[in-house]
């Protein structure tokens, strides 16, 4: 058993939202960036630390449980006082970016015993180009008609 995926207990229950994020910050924290990332069977924890991220904010002024769901729509759902919301996540990019490279990159470098790269960024020009990709990646996700009218949360990568 690959001890990288997550446990299935995470699957089983709702969770307190004080509980859940520390869990799964705990389990991905042995996970390198590089399989975090790109590891396609690794999405559940992804998809887990959105949820404990989410879940822990509204947790801040509401009362919050989250589920995780496995091999089906929605990938999670928040329970927000009383109320069920269900989350599908979809990811978006910079034109042209691929996820994860960077971290390819970054053990490339590290096994090779180079240093690490540094790129500059003008964050006023990531925040123009974030709403086109934001729209295209949700055009993308909803294409593929889950069979619920469920806008997807979108975390946009700077």
């Amino acid at each position: 058993m690959d001890t990288q995926r997550p446990p299935q207990e995470w699957f089983k229950d709702w969770w307190a939202s004080t509980d859940f994020l520390p869990v799964v910050y705990e389990h991905n924290s042995k996970v390198s960036g590089d399989d975090f990332f790109n590891r396609a069977e690794l999405q559940p924890l992804r998809e887990a630390y959105a949820a404990g991220l989410f879940a822990w904010i509204l947790g801040e002024r509401h009362k919050v449980r989250v589920k995780l769901d496995s091999d089906r729509f929605p990938d999670f759902q928040l329970e927000c006082d009383g109320k069920i919301l269900p989350f599908e996540l979809v990811e978006a990019y910079r034109p042209g970016e691929r996820r994860g490279a960077e971290y390819k990159e970054a053990a490339k470098r590290k096994a090779a015993g180079l240093p690490e790269l540094f790129e500059e960024f003008d964050p006023v020009e990531d925040e123009k180009e974030a709403a086109s990709a934001i729209a295209k990646a949700i055009e993308k996700k909803a294409s593929k008609q889950y069979g619920a009218d469920l806008p997807p949360w979108v975390i946009w990568r700077m």
